[in-house]
């Protein structure tokens, strides 16, 4: 993160909520990760209920510092039963713990985690670079598979249906944001930009996203389903795009191996596309 002091740091999701006003922006590699990043911190701030209760209440309530923490605060006091856990053996943090008796056998070296490495995922063409066993640190891992649940491209997933979860597996649609521009509005801080894109909820604000296996029941693979309806902006802003399973070395701090397949998909309304830039096309005639 780079605080206001042009400063590099490290944080965790607690420290970066609590402190949002003191940090200028989400530093990452790429835009998309840094998009990924905010999604996620969206998500958490809504299913903590942590944004503006009415349209009267916003323009006010984004110039107030400080109203974060009590997201930060929320993540501190989940209940016991409730996994944050990225290497948990059956509710791992963003992933699919289906795939666990998989990945040794069907996974890859991480640069099928990492968009710009992965190519086009297809099963049929030689893709040794996805077997490059050069390891990840958990961190930078955690924030690839944030970027493959939104931004993830359509193909074929190098996982096969016949031996696993189901043939639809492998078939990987394009994430929510693959095919779109995503408008975010930037504040002086992080504190700020998150407040800015923090709307009112006319309904509740759903669930987050913790795992595949947690909270609401997840599609399965034996046939292509249709798309579920969205509960919430906090179900919306963490959606599972990808079925994902990383693998951690002995020591723990890093990731050296990776499964990826078909994930979840959204039945999308325009109430969920309200930064989408809309096009009339041009009626062209023509004179005889």
């Amino acid at each position: 993160m780079l605080t206001l002091e042009d400063r590099l740091v490290d944080l965790s999701l607690v420290e970066l909520l609590h402190d949002a006003d003191d940090v200028r922006s989400v530093e990452s590699g790429t835009p998309g990760e840094k998009v990924a990043v905010i999604e996620f911190l969206l998500a958490i701030c809504y299913a903590s209920g942590t944004y503006p209760r009415s349209v009267a209440q916003w323009p006010a309530w984004v110039d107030q510092k400080d109203t974060l923490r009590p997201a930060a605060e929320w993540l501190t006091q989940r209940p016991e039963d409730e996994i944050w856990d990225l290497f948990h053996p059956m509710e791992p943090l963003g992933q699919n713990a289906l795939l666990a008796p998989f990945l040794d056998e069907h996974g890859t070296g991480l640069a099928q985690l990492v968009i710009e490495q992965v190519g086009d995922y297809n099963q049929f063409f030689d893709h040794h670079h996805l077997e490059h066993p050069s390891p990840l640190p958990v961190a930078q891992a955690f924030r690839a598979m944030l970027t493959q649940h939104v931004y993830g491209p359509a193909g074929r997933a190098r996982i096969s249906g016949k031996e696993t979860l189901g043939a639809t597996i492998t078939n990987l649609a394009a994430g929510r944001l693959g095919t779109r521009i995503r408008v975010i509005a930037l504040g002086a801080s992080l504190g700020e930009t998150l407040r800015l894109n923090l709307a009112p909820v006319p309904g509740p604000p759903g669930e987050l996203n913790r795992s595949w296996t947690a909270g609401q029941e997840r599609r399965g693979f034996n046939a292509k389903p249709s798309g579920r309806p969205v509960a919430g902006p906090a179900d919306l802003h963490s959606y599972l795009g990808r079925s994902i399973l990383l693998r951690p070395t002995r020591a723990g701090d890093h990731v050296d191996r990776v499964l990826l397949g078909a994930g979840e998909l959204l039945a999308l309304t325009d109430e969920h596309l309200q930064d989408a830039v809309y096009v009339k096309k041009a009626v062209l005639s023509t004179i005889l």
